[in-house]
C-alpha cells in the first residue's frame, strides 16, 4: 500500500476504529489531530503522531488480540498493518 493510498483512503477509516476502541485520552486525541492534520502542510507534526500511535498500538495489539470482549480485531490487525506501513513510508 503506497503513502497516497493510506493519506486518501485508509486514514479515515484507521482513526475512526481507534477512536471508538480507546478510552486513553491521549490516544483519541492523537486520532482526532491526525485526521485533521494536512500532512502536505505540517509533515513533522503528521510523523510525530503517527510514531505516537505506532508505539500505542506495539503496546495494545495483544491486548486487543486476547480480549474476548474486543469487536473488530481483524480491522485492528490490518489498522496496525497501516500504521507500520505509514510510519516506514513516512521515514523513507
Amino acid at each position: 500500500m503506497d503513502l497516497d493510498e493510506i493519506l486518501n483512503i485508509e486514514i479515515d477509516t484507521l482513526c475512526q476504529l481507534i477512536i471508538e476502541y480507546s478510552t486513553d485520552i491521549y490516544v483519541v486525541s492523537y486520532e482526532k489531530q491526525l485526521l485533521n492534520t494536512d500532512y502536505a502542510n505540517n509533515k513533522t507534526k503528521f510523523i510525530l503522531i503517527v510514531n505516537r500511535l505506532n508505539d500505542w498500538y506495539k503496546e495494545e495489539i495483544k491486548v486487543i488480540l486476547d480480549s474476548k470482549y474486543t469487536l473488530s480485531v481483524e480491522a485492528h490487525q490490518k489498522s496496525f498493518e497501516i500504521i507500520k506501513s505509514l510510519k516506514k513510508h513516512l521515514n523513507e
